[in-house]
């Protein structure tokens, strides 16, 4: 069932959403002054377009009280003197070989609504310069990184940024106009270290997108503000003692790599990402899992903002979707086995981790009742979490490069002329 996807704030005037006659239904994103409140879905066969009166219907049967809580709020917050935070911040886009979706991307960093930031393209080990003529063309800087592996391209970014704080986002994704002002006020808060946002899908037009989003997990499409620490595991539960290590392995409610954005003296602290982990490495993954569970290890704050929007187009074909599901589950398994090597976390408490929280309680009670997700792409997960912990585990034997990258180490190199434009 092909499904138009779209945001709509309702403190604006809306209009009528047109073109609609080859897609089966609507999904709206409904904001209310850029906030997120929840979706709502309009069957649309055979329609040409949905009018304003009947995107307002909808909104108020699927999201009455949302919305009226939405309007209160702002009603209260109008009566207070708003602090205003235009920190300047520095964009990283890691990229290799895709050009097309590079562009679509750039141009919405382009069009952020934001005083002052910067935007850094991270080229990995490219086979061409096809990127470095499209980011030549743009008030964009370029940055060319020659060691293999998504880690080294992210600590290679991180060394040339200008700015206290750093965002990543990925190549094949468009960010909303206000990501930037969502990510500036959660860091207004000096305990906040680590910033994840919303990543939100882009399209639903085949099965295989169907299933990543709506049964696989997709990427976490949740609309409540969540802050993670040692001793605020969620903002419904705060605890007396702090949270064990072991509790802050299972990242499901942390946001993903998609869209992040850390306090660049946290990797003068905690070092770079691991250069082991990561797309472009035997783990395939795993690079942010980890450094999540570093930086809340040393007692840090992560906060995940939903308001800070990206939109992500997930891969359209079911070969694309077993490879991204062997992948992820590649990059947890590599997690699991790099906190555990590291000494952060005791290798039975991340065995109870994998043996009973994701085998028994989520791996194995879908694959005896299955729903849309199929036993062999739920099988896809186990042999993913497998391979992605021995490959860390024999990468770690034979080389010494997954020590945690010295960020103050790329300063110099990165500043050369050949590195950086």
């Amino acid at each position: 069932m092909s499904t138009k996807v779209l945001d709509l704030d309702f403190s604006q005037p809306l209009s009528s959403v047109w073109n609609l006659e080859d897609f089966h239904q609507l999904q709206v994103l409904v904001r209310y002054h850029q906030k997120p409140l929840g979706w709502i879905y309009l069957p649309v066969r055979h329609q040409i377009a949905v009018t304003a009166e009947q995107l307002q219907q909808a909104a108020t049967e699927q999201l009455g009280w949302e919305l009226m809580a939405a309007t209160v709020e702002q009603q209260f917050l109008e009566l207070e003197p708003q602090a205003t935070m235009a920190e300047p911040i520095s964009i990283i886009v890691c990229t290799r070989d895709r050009v097309s979706a590079l562009s679509q991307c750039l141009q919405s960093l382009l069009a952020l609504d934001y005083p002052s930031y910067e935007i850094i393209v991270v080229d990995r080990t490219p086979s061409n310069d096809d990127t470095a003529q499209l980011v030549a063309q743009l008030p964009v800087r370029y940055v060319r990184e020659s060691q293999t592996g998504l880690a080294w391209a992210r600590n290679r970014g991180i060394a040339a940024a200008r700015h206290g704080i750093v965002a990543f986002i990925d190549d094949d994704v468009t960010v909303d106009k206000f990501w930037l002002q969502a990510i500036a006020r959660t860091f207004a808060d000096s305990k906040v270290m680590a910033v994840t946002g919303l990543a939100a899908p882009a399209e639903l037009q085949t099965q295989a997108q169907y299933l990543y989003e709506l049964h696989y997990g997709g990427m976490k499409q949740r609309l409540q503000r969540r802050t993670v620490c040692k001793t605020v595991f969620s903002e419904s539960r705060i605890v007396n003692a702090e949270v064990p290590n072991r509790n802050l392995l299972w990242t499901n409610l942390l946001g993903t790599s998609t869209n992040m954005a850390f306090r660049r003296s946290l990797f003068t602290e905690l070092g770079g990402f691991d250069g082991a982990l990561g797309d472009g490495t035997p783990s395939r993954g795993g690079d942010e899992l980890e450094m999540f569970h570093r930086l809340l290890a040393q007692g840090h704050t992560l906060v995940y903002e939903p308001a800070a929007i990206a939109w992500h187009t997930a891969e359209p074909s079911l070969a694309q979707l077993r490879r991204e599901i062997f992948r992820d589950n590649c990059g947890f398994g590599a997690h699991l086995v790099a906190s555990t090597s590291k000494g952060r976390v005791h290798w039975l408490a991340v065995g109870h981790v994998m043996l009973y929280q994701w085998f028994l309680q989520s791996v194995l009670r879908r694959f005896l009742r299955p729903n849309r997700l199929s036993r062999s792409l739920i099988a896809l997960e186990v042999l993913g979490l497998l391979v992605g912990a021995f490959s860390y585990s024999f990468d770690r034997l034979r080389s010494q490069r997954i020590e945690n990258i010295d960020v103050e180490v790329l300063l110099d190199s990165a500043s050369a002329p050949e590195a950086v434009s």
